[in-house]
């Protein structure tokens, strides 16, 4: 922070950009010097910051101008596209606020937490998304190998946690709606597992879920194919089949 020209020292004084603030966003296709871009390119700097003040200012649906359909201020929205993630393993991701402190008082640079409020989610369509594309729920791997070791390659029990690994094995179910029932049966038709599925909306994992592989008598599955269906609350169902070989 300097002072404004033409003033006093210490009283009126600006910020100008440090560091990453000087960086030219992802949205320029040549200066480019960050991958950051703004969500809303052309979107208007707001005239006040309140998310109903704007509303009452701009009714009739004239807000859009300004805000999004989740009531956020477009001129502010950023994103960030990560690459090379995989779809079978959950991912925590969080902002965090950073300064690089006051070498001349001393004071060390400092971060808010990267532990507060994470979410956690998969590299998959959203339940919004899905049902806005018509896309069909899926699952996988399938057909799942025992032999392949998802375990020891990194796609399961990331925890390294000390159950056995016929306790840390997953099916995968990506696309669902928010709320939906999993079944899963024999190919005989008898009902194998029932797995309830409820997120609102906007939670990250509303769109995914998984079945360990453990029947409703706590048996592991065997080999052979299965079948399995995904009811909404609205009584649509989808029908797939999976396979299982040891």
């Amino acid at each position: 922070m300097v002072p404004a020209q033409g003033s006093e020292p210490g009283i009126t004084c600006y910020f100008v950009p440090q560091d990453h603030n000087r960086s030219v966003l992802g949205n320029d296709p040549v200066n480019a010097s960050t991958a950051i871009k703004k969500a809303y390119p052309h979107a208007p700097t707001p005239p006040i910051l309140i998310v109903d003040s704007i509303r009452a200012r701009f009714p009739d649906g004239a807000d859009t101008l300004y805000l999004t359909e989740d009531g956020y201020i477009k001129y502010y929205e950023y994103e960030y596209t990560i690459d090379g993630i995989l779809p079978t393993v959950p991912y925590w991701v969080n902002v965090t606020a950073f300064d690089y402190g006051s070498p001349k008082s001393g004071l060390g640079a400092l971060e808010t937490t990267p532990t507060l409020l994470p979410l956690n989610t998969y590299a998959l369509p959203t339940s919004a998304e899905a049902e806005e594309q018509g896309l069909e729920v899926f699952a996988y791997p399938n057909p799942y190998r025992f032999d392949q070791d998802y375990r020891e390659r990194g796609y399961e029990d990331r925890q390294r946690s000390r159950m056995p690994v016929d306790r840390t094995r997953l099916i995968h179910f990506a696309n669902l709606p928010p709320v939906c029932t999993i079944r899963i049966y024999s190919i005989d038709g008898d009902l194998l597992r029932e797995l309830d599925h409820s997120y609102d909306l906007s939670d990250p994992l509303s769109n995914h879920d998984t079945w360990d592989l453990i029947t409703r008598n706590s048996q592991q599955a065997v080999s052979g194919l299965y079948y399995w269906t995904v009811e909404d609350d609205a009584g649509n169902t989808q029908i797939g089949k999976l396979v299982l070989i040891m």
